[in-house]
């Protein structure tokens, strides 16, 4: 080897030691800031989780959306797109969840869509998810076929052999198939058109035919509730926030049960003997009580497999409130009530 031959890799050397230093501390530099804006994220979404159901202060609101939309856009431009996501589901979210406000929350979503849905990114399948939920509840079910339309036109559209079922015992569990066939659905595609079902038995909708037959053995079908107002209360064992509206439900039944209004119980996760046993350790819960396994065209019709919802429906079948709680349950009961037959 020649003298100038190992002074140029000499050279070549040096410049190697050097520059390997500098590459690792780019490389920690990009780590450290994008788990600063993962680690900012989980602070806000931890936040508005511990808000709750509780009343918030417009000022205290102000500042979590607005730190959650300066979030995304920080991340957006630092190159973080899936945490810029992430955060922009979050605001949405806080939208349709807290301030109840679903209208708000897809045109959020869809904003983001219109953004970032081009991207083959696993973030972008939960705006598609997200955006479908909040277009079920405000029941534009149009809305939903034609979002999906679009994920089957995205490069996240992902037909996996994969499908899901209630399980045959009425549990809350989701159990999942998969058999070897390219026509299974994606999980994705499924999903929204679980938010599709909901969004078509949404209110003014009528309810779909069902006939139930309850753990004593009474039957229910639209025709014999045809002229009372009725509330189907879908519940989940040891399901907190169902547990918290009981109170309601049962005063708006002691007040208005005289002049026909009832309430059906369908129990998604136990059967007879253990519905009997809960309805017993709970002050007042008399009203009749349907097994969620008895129940399951109707669960699956109304597109709430192992969930705990509430439909309000009046005295001509339509749906009129959907997920009632606390003084709006009593309120929306007394004005049904108050119609002319």
């Amino acid at each position: 080897m020649t003298h100038t031959m190992k002074r140029r890799l000499s050279t070549l050397q040096w410049i190697r030691a050097a520059a390997c230093p500098a590459v690792l501390a780019f490389g920690t530099a990009m780590a450290a800031a994008q788990a600063d804006f993962r680690g900012e994220l989980h602070v806000l979404t931890t936040s508005l989780r511990a808000l709750g159901d509780r009343v918030i202060p417009e000022r205290q609101w102000t500042d979590v959306v607005s730190r959650l939309a300066d979030l995304a856009s920080r991340a957006e431009a630092a190159g973080e797109t899936a945490v810029a996501i992430e955060a922009s589901v979050a605001r949405a979210r806080a939208w349709g969840d807290l301030r109840r406000d679903p209208a708000q929350a897809a045109t959020i979503l869809r904003m983001t869509r219109e953004r970032f849905g081009a991207q083959a990114l696993p973030a972008v399948r939960q705006i598609y998810l997200t955006e479908a939920e909040m277009l079920a509840r405000v029941g534009d079910s149009d809305a939903i076929r034609r979002l999906m339309v679009a994920y089957k036109g995205s490069p996240l559209y992902d037909p996996a052999p994969l499908v899901y079922a209630p399980d045959a015992s009425g549990s809350p569990s989701i159990t999942m198939v998969r058999p070897r066939s390219p026509q299974t659905e994606s999980r994705v595609i499924l999903g929204m058109q679980k938010y599709l079902d909901q969004a078509m038995a949404s209110a003014g909708a009528r309810i779909p035919d069902f006939s139930l037959t309850d753990i004593q053995g009474l039957q229910y079908a639209p025709g014999s509730l045809q002229g009372r107002v009725v509330l189907l209360d879908f519940w989940v064992a040891g399901s907190v926030p169902w547990a918290r509206n009981q109170p309601f439900i049962r005063q708006a039944r002691d007040k208005h049960g005289a002049q026909g209004f009832e309430v059906i119980g369908i129990c998604q996760n136990l059967a007879a003997d253990g519905i009997r046993s809960y309805a017993a350790r709970t002050p007042g819960m008399t009203w009749p009580q349907v097994e969620g396994r008895s129940a399951r065209d109707l669960i699956v019709k109304l597109g709430i497999p192992g969930e705990t919802a509430n439909f309000l429906i009046d005295r001509h079948g339509r749906i009129r409130g959907r997920n009632l709680e606390g003084s709006m349950l009593l309120e929306s009961v007394a004005t049904l009530m108050a119609e002319p037959q």
